[in-house]
C-alpha cells in the first residue's frame, strides 16, 4: 500500500519572486501521497490582480486523473532556524474541487511579513503536507478514517524531512 502522506518543500528565491509578475505561478515538484500524484501551485506575488501584489497564494493540484479524494493540505512557513510558522494552514477538500483546476489560499501569507524571519540566505521556505483520507476500517461502509499526519515538533524540523 502506498504512503497516505507526502511532502514537497518549495525554496523561492525571494528577490526574484520581487520581479515575477501578479499570476505568475511557480510549481513544485510532482509528488505523491495516497498513490496519487500531486503539484503545489505558487504565486509569489499572489494569483490575482486585486491583492495588489501583496500576498503569496498557495494552491494544490490533484495531477491524477481521480476523483473524490478527500486530502488535508497543510502548509507552512520555516523559518531561519528550520521551525515552522506559527500559523501553520490547513485544508481538508475532496479533490478535483468542483469547477477549479487546484484549491488553497490566495492569502497564504503577506510578503511584507516575510523578510524579517522567513528569508534566510535569500530564500524562502513554505513546507506542503499533503495527507489522503481513505476507509482504512476494513468494513467498506465508506467511512473515511483519517490517517496520521506527519509530526510536527515543537523544535527543529527533524525525521528526515529538510536538510
Amino acid at each position: 500500500m502506498a504512503p497516505a502522506s507526502g511532502f514537497v518543500e518549495l525554496r523561492l528565491d525571494y528577490s526574484a519572486t520581487n520581479a515575477s509578475a501578479i499570476g505568475d505561478p511557480i510549481n513544485s515538484d510532482l509528488f505523491t501521497a495516497g498513490g496519487l500524484t500531486w503539484r503545489v501551485n505558487c504565486y509569489p506575488r499572489g494569483d490575482k490582480a486585486d491583492n495588489n501584489g501583496d500576498y503569496i497564494s498557495l494552491y494544490l493540484e490533484l495531477i491524477s486523473k481521480s476523483k473524490n479524494i478527500k486530502a488535508i493540505f497543510d502548509a507552512f512557513m520555516v523559518d531561519e532556524h528550520g521551525n515552522p510558522s506559527d500559523g501553520s494552514n490547513r485544508l481538508v477538500q475532496v479533490y478535483p474541487p468542483a469547477g477549479y483546476p487546484a484549491w488553497g489560499w490566495p492569502r497564504f501569507v503577506k510578503r511584507s511579513n516575510l523578510s524579517s524571519v522567513f528569508v534566510v540566505d535569500g530564500k524562502v521556505r513554505i513546507m506542503c503536507v499533503v495527507v489522503v483520507l481513505r476507509d482504512d476500517d476494513g468494513d467498506g461502509d465508506g467511512n473515511r478514517v483519517p490517517l496520521p499526519s506527519p509530526g510536527v515538533t515543537d523544535g527543529p524540523l527533524d525525521g528526515g524531512l529538510l536538510p
